[in-house]
């Protein structure tokens, strides 16, 4: 859920400028016909439960940035993912900037760092998300940045992570050319958070289901079959939509991102819910009973005194336990947001072992049956 921009048309020294001081900075049953999708090469996606991880550029970055990992690789992250944590499935965030700045890194191109992610996750087994991580209005090239989506935080992002439509047809048409052909379990998750049900835009998952079905189409012409995620607008929470106006592909995953904060009255005036549970069965648990659905995104952290409202606030008790237990009951699959120690929510304390130990760390690397820490060292 980190936030940063890139737009085309940006001014090429501010650009270099931005991403120098940001783009290495650290800011989710069986199947049928109408229930969890059976992928190409894979399970159903009702089982893969996993982690998101950090932009996999940033594993390169010399020097290493504050929080971020010294002389690790993105390898030995991935191992530890399987080994240590039992994880089946990563999400890769592709941050929009960073993607176009592809001499970033001094180990090689932004491609080649996604092919090592790719090749090591085929190695262990590890489903893969690739997910162009921008946020905002395709349509009308809009930045929002009140409410609970991330309010003064969003705004200090808010020159990069931001893609138009076009470039977002381009980054898609080259994914989908370069790895058309890998025999692995890979998913495209086309477009991190729509926020097309933002009061100031008007607009609504209609028109957003004929963008994402433009942004399909292109992927169709080098990977007719290969399953795409598609988020819900409202900051990716909202999927209702879907009931009265399905995209119109036969390979859909839809996706939703139930942060604690999205099912708050004080985050979304005019939530009308008789509970937690309920608003996440409005939002996106009733389309889970008739089409394949994905959290891609969740967590929860302590209360931030910068941002006492922050989506994240939630514990075990009120939010990570009910909505694992919700979401099993649906069957959806998950990746925990994120394999990190400032991405937040962040379920990583520090790098050094790849333990956790705040409550969220805790409660998704046993969620996920790995190896806790026994106490703090």
């Amino acid at each position: 859920m980190n936030r940063l921009a890139w737009r085309r048309g940006f001014p090429l020294g501010a650009f270099l400028v931005l991403v120098t001081m940001l783009g290495c900075r650290e800011p989710h049953r069986d199947v049928t016909s109408v229930d969890h999708f059976s992928a190409p090469r894979s399970a159903p996606i009702g089982s893969y439960h996993g982690v998101s991880l950090i932009d996999p550029v940033l594993y390169d970055c010399r020097p290493p940035a504050s929080g971020h990992p010294a002389m690790r690789t993105v390898e030995e992250d991935l191992r530890q993912i399987r080994d240590r944590w039992r994880a089946n499935i990563v999400r890769v965030p592709i941050t929009p900037a960073n993607w176009y700045l592809d001499d970033l890194t001094q180990r090689g191109s932004y491609r080649e760092m996604l092919d090592r992610v790719l090749d090591e996750a085929a190695n262990l087994s590890l489903a893969v998300i690739i997910d162009w991580h921008g946020f905002g209005n395709l349509e009308e090239d809009q930045l929002f940045t009140t409410g609970c989506g991330g309010g003064g935080s969003v705004g200090s992002f808010a020159a990069g992570n931001q893609p138009s439509l076009t470039t977002t047809l381009i980054f898609w048409n080259e994914i989908a050319s370069r790895y058309h052909d890998r025999e692995q379990t890979l998913y495209y998750e086309i477009f991190n958070e729509p926020l097309f049900n933002d009061p100031a835009s008007g607009l609504d998952w209609t028109l957003w289901a004929s963008k994402a079905e433009a942004i399909i189409e292109t992927i169709r012409r080098y990977d007719p079959e290969r399953p795409v995620m598609v988020a819900g607008v409202d900051w990716g929470y909202d999927l209702s939509g879907v009931r009265r106006r399905p995209i119109r592909d036969g390979h859909v995953i839809y996706v939703a991102h139930p942060y604690p904060g999205y099912a708050r009255e004080s985050c979304r005036p005019g939530l009308r819910c008789i509970d937690v549970i309920d608003c996440w069965e409005q939002s996106f648990g009733r389309v889970a009973d008739d089409y394949p659905v994905f959290v891609s995104e969740w967590g929860f952290g302590p209360e931030e005194p910068s941002c006492p409202d922050s989506p994240f606030r939630g514990g075990v008790s009120g939010y990570g336990g009910p909505l694992l237990d919700y979401l099993a009951r649906k069957g959806i699959g998950w990746t925990a947001w994120s394999f990190s120690t400032t991405w937040k929510p962040a379920l990583l304390d520090r790098w050094q072992d790849w333990r956790p130990s705040s409550p969220f760390g805790m409660f998704v690397i046993s969620a996920l049956g790995g190896d806790p820490p026994a106490s703090r060292e």
